[in-house]
């Protein structure tokens, strides 16, 4: 895995658990539509994500160029941006949790959509799941914990993430 797209939600839900390094790990480049950013600068709850954002300056910002009329049609904003991102920097992978963008990304655009089930997957396969546990503190200590154990059951059926 190279590069991708991420949408918001998945940000949102690394930083809550204080990994979205995990990405920079996995790939070599991430990047963001600037709707996305906008998203988590708005906030909602606490601002979730927002700090966890700003610190990680490897993620690109980018606009897309053009706005895809059938896309802000059937999704919102973000997932829109990100489906037009990854179309227009000829990107594969898009990082969305939403069946329904999945499913537009996979049947009309021929990307590869995965989510962040996935992400925690992949980053059980190149990192020990003790070294994050070890790192992680309070609820995010827990959360982790209860994905390894979520995991640990489920990667034996990768194709479940896909």
């Amino acid at each position: 895995m190279s590069q991708i797209v991420c949408n918001s939600g998945p940000l949102i839900a690394l930083g809550l658990l204080g990994k979205m390094d995990i990405l920079k790990s996995l790939f070599d480049g991430v990047f963001v539509p600037d709707a996305v950013q906008r998203e988590i600068a708005q906030g909602g709850l606490k601002f979730l994500g927002w700090e966890d954002f700003q610190r990680a300056k490897w993620i690109r910002v980018v606009a897309p160029k053009q706005n895809d009329e059938l896309l802000m049609a059937l999704l919102d904003g973000g997932e829109a941006a990100v489906l037009n991102l990854a179309r227009e920097q000829n990107i594969k992978l898009v990082l969305i949790d939403e069946r329904k963008a999945r499913k537009v990304a996979r049947d009309i655009y021929g990307l590869q959509p995965i989510g962040t089930a996935r992400i925690l997957v992949e980053a059980k396969k190149k990192f020990c799941w003790r070294k994050l546990l070890l790192r992680s503190k309070g609820f995010g200590r827990k959360v982790i914990g209860f994905i390894k154990i979520l995991f640990t059951r489920l990667c034996a059926r990768p194709e479940k993430f896909n």
